[in-house]
């Protein structure tokens, strides 16, 4: 790279080609280079050379441009470039954004680059908008922080200049009650949004109809449910489907269908949720009529286009109801309906491939999955961890296993749990011991169903004296009150059936 730097680094005469400005044109090549290759890091360094080459003023950011540069990598998801320029150029209130820009800068960046970003704002000179509280909530709540998200409502309500709209009621609300659910605190929310004026909508409704759902307050639910209807709030599905998605957990089909019947008679127009959850009831069912029927025909009637949540419930049923053709045909369905597979897609066809004993088809799923860049979770591991090693294919298991490094995942008790089953099965008693110092140089810990697992796999192999010696090993690594509660199951694994007490 240098020695082609040093080539291009010539001074050339001209300061302008065609009349164009040496930086602009040196911005719109790398521009164009950045479309094609889609990486800001050679978008810079090609924008550099462009500079060098256009004798463009490379020392002025302006010239540089910097701000179409963070645009431009925000909308090619080029996040951590996106956070490099900021930092260089925006921190503190620097760069003369307005709120606007902040604005997609708090809806793209994670929670705590958000939540500099927020700080950022005030050290700019600026006040803050309804929208960027309304986006640091967002933000702060798609990584669980209900915390957070009532420390800034505090905030919110302090704040002289911007007055909480209903969207900052229901975000708030919505926290409260996944936090701790207090139905009084709820109501009395609920109040002050009615006393500011706000007419309630259906998420409204919805965060309360959950609380009493989650209270077990199900008459609570229902009349609330009823007074939505009196005030004629028709704005969406929300507080209908809580009832469906509970009727299904609860396998009730009949009455999550008369919620829906009731939604519909009501002038509401039922959202992709709505069709999931009963989707995912008639899959727990196995009746695939009926899912069939809801996906071919209900969904056109009423307009609503599918998700990949959808799609995924497609193949979980097909897949546990053994037409791999069926399940195959509908993941391929997805970039004509204009989706893209998640995770969770992969998840259901390993375990659905695993599950029919097609393991080459295991391995080309997990292939496509990793060219098509979607990530991997550990659940995606434990799946292929389960399933190569129930059928005895522990390298391939281990395998696995390794990858998990690769994406930086750590492993869980169920990834674990797998292996050793895996080594209990194959009878490898001193591979079971390795895992077992894998779990404790993981986890820091090991359980009394993997501890257990092991010495089975030594004394059912006819090695009592090995299980015992390895007992001692792992005991020397984990701590003595953990021990504690190992101590009687180990002690029972490895009595002699002469010496185990009599079952009474």
């Amino acid at each position: 790279m240098n020695s082609i730097l040093s080539k291009l680094a010539l001074p050339l005469r001209y300061p302008s080609i065609g009349g164009t400005p040496a930086s602009a044109l040196a911005h719109n090549l790398s521009k164009l280079n950045l479309a094609r290759t889609g990486s800001l890091v050679n978008f810079r360094a090609f924008q550099y050379a462009a500079n060098v080459v256009f004798n463009a003023n490379i020392q002025n950011p302006e010239g540089l441009n910097w701000k179409e540069d963070l645009r431009s990598a925000i909308d090619n998801h080029h996040f951590r470039d996106a956070w490099t320029l900021y930092q260089d150029h925006g921190v503190d209130g620097k760069g003369g954004f307005s709120s606007e820009d902040y604005d997609v800068l708090l809806q793209y960046f994670d929670k705590r680059k958000s939540q500099q970003v927020f700080e950022d704002i005030a050290k700019s000179g600026l006040e803050y908008t309804e929208e960027n509280y309304s986006h640091l909530f967002k933000n702060i709540l798609k990584y669980k922080d209900n915390k957070g998200a009532l420390e800034l409502w505090e905030r919110l309500k302090n704040d002289s200049k911007v007055k909480p709209t209903l969207t900052h009621y229901n975000i708030v609300m919505g926290a409260i009650c996944k936090s701790t659910n207090n139905i009084s605190q709820l109501d009395a929310m609920y109040a002050q949004l009615l006393a500011d004026g706000y007419e309630p909508d259906d998420n409204t409704f919805g965060v309360l109809v959950t609380s009493r759902l989650e209270a077990n307050k199900v008459e609570e639910a229902k009349g609330l449910l009823v007074e939505m209807e009196k005030r004629g709030i028709k704005t969406g599905p929300v507080a209908h489907n809580v009832f469906i998605s509970r009727y299904v957990y609860h396998d009730d089909m009949q009455s999550a269908l008369k919620m829906f019947d009731r939604l519909t008679a009501s002038g509401i127009k039922p959202s992709i949720r709505t069709f999931n959850s009963l989707l995912n009831g008639y899959v727990k069912q196995n009746d695939i009529t009926s899912m069939e029927k809801i996906f071919n025909e209900d969904l056109k009637k009423y307009e609503v286009s599918p998700d990949v949540v959808t799609i995924n419930i497609l193949i979980k049923g097909y897949m546990q109801n053994g037409d791999l053709d069926s399940a195959m045909k509908v993941y391929n369905s997805l970039p004509e309906l204009g989706l893209r597979p998640a995770t969770a897609t992969f998840n259901t066809l390993i375990t659905g491939f695993g599950n029919a004993q097609e393991m080459a088809k295991v391995k080309e799923i997990f292939s496509q999955m990793r060219k098509s860049r979607t990530r991997p979770n550990i659940q995606t591991f434990t799946n292929l961890i389960t399933q190569f090693g129930r059928y005895g294919n522990l390298n391939q298991a281990i395998h696995y296993y390794q990858d998990l490094e690769k994406y930086n995942l750590t492993p869980d008790e169920a990834v674990f749990t797998s292996l050793i089953q895996t080594c209990y099965t194959l009878q490898k008693p001193e591979m079971a011991k390795k895992v077992i110092f894998e779990q404790l140089n993981s986890l820091g810990k090991c359980t009394s169903q993997t501890l257990g697992m092991m010495v089975d796999t030594y004394t059912e192999s006819g090695r009592l004296e090995d299980a015992k010696k390895a007992v001692e090993e792992v005991k020397s690594y984990v701590p003595a009150d953990q021990w504690a509660s190992l101590r009687e199951v180990v002690a029972k694994k490895l009595a002699k059936p002469s010496e185990q007490p009599a079952s009474e």
